[in-house]
């Protein structure tokens, strides 16, 4: 009755553990970054951000979806978000992938853009 009992609660335990992982691999199917990037180049930044956002929250430990929600939001003057986004990167990916410091540089490269605009727009 016992090993029943454990065995029944291990599946269900498995069956938790593997069903929280589906939401996240359901949610990277119904987005991508080259979808992101047509965004961009269309020049509809805000559905840009909502998708590479989408790429954020499906791998959060990855660059890309970073990297173009960063582009997104400086094109639309939106620089308080690319400095987070920016934080965020040192703070998530780099940790994981070291490798993404290449990345991280254009961004940094950025960083006196960045801080241009803040200067002359603090609030935006």
């Amino acid at each position: 009755m016992r090993r029943t009992i454990s065995a029944v609660t291990g599946l269900i335990l498995a069956g938790g553990i593997i069903g929280a992982a589906a939401p996240r691999a359901a949610m990277a199917a119904a987005c991508s970054s080259a979808q992101g990037q047509a965004y961009i180049t269309d020049g509809r930044y805000k559905l840009a951000i909502r998708e590479f956002t989408c790429v954020v929250d499906a791998q959060p430990t990855e660059i890309e979806g970073y990297r173009g929600r960063i582009e997104a939001e400086l094109l639309l003057g939106r620089f308080v978000d690319a400095v987070s986004d920016y934080a965020r990167i040192n703070a998530y990916v780099l940790p994981v992938h070291p490798d993404a410091e290449g990345h991280a540089l254009l961004a940094h490269a950025l960083a006196p853009v960045v801080g241009a605009a803040l200067t002359s727009a603090p609030t935006d």
